[in-house]
């Protein structure tokens, strides 16, 4: 009888049931922004810029909680996430495609 693939490995894949392990992510999101040009006379002229971001975060199961660290996140995001916390279905896949969104702009 042949097993499951995450049921065979060494780590299984954290629940509620395994207490003390966690899910970790982390990964960096390019996004290109529009900003005033400072260098041209004409003062409405728009420059696109490339800015990055860092995104991690670990989940704890056991204990119903994530951790966020974002690194240069874009100056709209707190009041997207700000927007998406008022409602009070949210979880963590929500949070991640806010940042994806952002790679859509």
């Amino acid at each position: 009888m042949k097993t499951s693939a995450y049921t065979s490995r060494k780590w299984p894949i954290p629940t509620v049931d395994n207490p003390g392990k966690s899910i970790e992510v982390c990964y960096n999101l390019k996004y290109v922004m529009h900003r005033k040009d400072g260098m041209s006379d004409n003062s409405n002229s728009l420059v696109f810029t490339t800015r990055k971001v860092g995104v991690w975060s670990k989940f704890y199961p056991a204990e119903d909680r994530t951790v966020w660290i974002l690194v240069n996140p874009p100056e709209s995001f707190e009041s997207r996430l700000s927007s998406l916390l008022g409602n009070s279905n949210i979880n963590d896949i929500a949070i991640h495609l806010l940042h994806l969104s952002y790679a859509d702009d």
